[in-house]
């Protein structure tokens, strides 16, 4: 999606843990926004509401960084946290009928209502969360992805959809000086927040599904 960009991976999960602490999170937050990131991916989720994520995404964005984050893979219910905070943006997952596998078992992720208005071909996956908190919805219905031992291969999910928006917004950022280089606060993050839903296509899902919908590949 971004090919020039500098990548930094923080780690949140233990070894051989299955979750991850919210002060991690906190912690990794505070180290990304100390190395000068312009975007945050957060494929993670579940839990209630915790101040301290909250406070920490809101801080991220004080400090001119856009917070990218799944929205949960529960089969159509509501938002997960951390994607339900204030200042988070909420991705919801897209698939595209035709670009995997017939038989494979993405097809079962293929469900409607609802239609896209649009594009005949696409679908909000089967078990992406929805909810007024959705900003944008992303590609993520049998993505290629890495794997364990060095390898390649599709995986489904909002967690995948996140990081693909992540990308469009860093390809989109890298093509406007003006706003790069504006001063590391809210008004930042709130112009790159604004460049990416201004780059996004509408698919006639409605915004509890898709939000601002569709990052349009012309633009990224």
């Amino acid at each position: 999606m971004a090919p020039g960009v500098e990548l930094r991976s923080y780690r949140v999960f233990g070894a051989n843990s299955n979750g991850a602490s919210n002060y991690a999170i906190l912690k990794a937050m505070i180290y990304a926004a100390g190395d000068r990131c312009d975007v945050i991916n957060l494929s993670l989720g579940g839990g209630p509401y915790d101040a301290i994520v909250a406070e920490a995404i809101d801080d991220a964005r004080n400090q001119g960084i856009l917070v990218l984050v799944a929205a949960g893979n529960d089969g159509r219910k509501r938002v997960n946290y951390p994607a339900a905070y204030p200042g988070a943006i909420a991705v919801s997952a897209t698939g595209i009928e035709g670009t995997f596998p017939t038989g494979s078992l993405h097809e079962g992720e293929v469900v409607r209502p609802p239609h896209s208005a649009i594009y005949s071909r696409h679908f909000i996956a089967d078990f992406s969360n929805i909810g007024p908190e959705i900003a944008i919805t992303g590609l993520g219905v049998g993505v290629l992805s890495t794997l364990p031992n060095n390898l390649y291969g599709p995986l489904s999910g909002t967690s995948m959809a996140a990081p693909v928006i992540a990308g469009a917004a860093a390809s989109m950022l890298s093509q406007s000086a003006a706003v790069y280089g504006m001063n590391r606060d809210r008004n930042r993050s709130n112009a790159i927040e604004r460049l990416l839903q201004q780059n996004c296509v509408r698919q006639g899902f409605g915004n509890v599904y898709e939000g601002f919908g569709l990052p349009d590949p012309t633009k990224v």
